[in-house]
């Protein structure tokens, strides 16, 4: 997402891009929800258009974080997310959801996301999934570009 930013000065969504502690997870969600909600009272963001993705360790950040405070987002993008929990469906069936994952993914296991996806899939949730047969573990960041991804999160306004 990074390069992308540094290419489309008029790119429409404003981008946090919080790094976790090295030898960490993603776990201190009130930390980022602290953060989310300095930049939405400072720059006068639409609470009801925000937005979350990552990739890898970002991907389960993405899941953990909607997972936590599912009414906090609009909707969510994870990609290729590393040992997503099956057990969240339950809090996520009401979250627009796309994901993404590269088939010949080899560090995180596209069968890790397929149990939580049937899960949500099971669940009736509004998911949508991309698995791109070509894609490995970094391939997928190419996603980015994809234009799509951003005109369907658009589409998502949180529910209240």
């Amino acid at each position: 997402m990074a390069r992308r930013l540094e290419t489309e000065r008029d790119f429409p969504f404003v981008v946090l891009s919080p790094l976790c502690t090295a030898g960490e997870i993603w776990t201190d969600a009130d930390g980022v929800f602290q953060l989310i909600d300095n930049i939405v009272a400072k720059y006068k963001i639409d609470r009801d258009r925000v937005y979350l993705t990552g990739h890898s360790m970002g991907g389960r950040g993405t899941w953990y974080f909607a997972f936590r405070d599912p009414d906090r987002f609009a909707a969510i993008a994870p990609m290729s997310g590393l040992s997503p929990v099956t057990a969240w469906s339950q809090r996520l069936q009401d979250l627009p959801i796309w994901v993404f994952h590269g088939a010949k993914d080899q560090l995180a296991p596209l069968a890790e996301s397929m149990e939580l996806i049937d899960a949500l899939k099971h669940q009736h949730a509004p998911i949508k999934t991309s698995i791109l047969p070509e894609a490995d573990h970094a391939k997928i960041l190419e996603t980015y570009w994809n234009p799509d991804l951003f005109s369907w999160f658009l589409e998502h306004r949180r529910k209240h």
